[in-house]
């Protein structure tokens, strides 16, 4: 069994766990399944609108594919978050991402 079928098994156990599903988005990143870890990203974005590492990943992912206009808005969305969690450290990276793309 590979890590994505290891992976998909414990979140069918557990479909409400935000670290699995992220960790299903990174892995079909990885293997450069960008459809599917998109798939991933906006459950997070959608259904654990707080946890707060997706954004700079799904922005990432969002930039190389060259959809500028949806990883600002990603990029922005975490910036807002992690100012309200006080994750200083998160939000410079997010908002540098977000200044390297322009």
């Amino acid at each position: 069994m590979n890590r994505i079928d290891q992976l998909q098994t414990l979140w069918n156990e557990n479909p409400t766990d935000a670290f699995l599903i992220y960790a299903l988005a990174l892995e079909f990143v990885k293997i450069k399944k960008n459809t599917e870890a998109k798939y991933y990203f906006e459950k997070l974005v959608t259904e654990h609108t707080t946890y707060l590492a997706t954004y700079l990943q799904y922005g990432n992912l969002l930039a190389h594919e060259g959809n500028f206009e949806k990883a600002e808005v990603i990029y922005r969305m975490g910036m807002q978050i992690a100012a309200s969690q006080k994750q200083t450290k998160t939000y410079n990276e997010i908002e540098q991402a977000l200044f390297l793309m322009d």
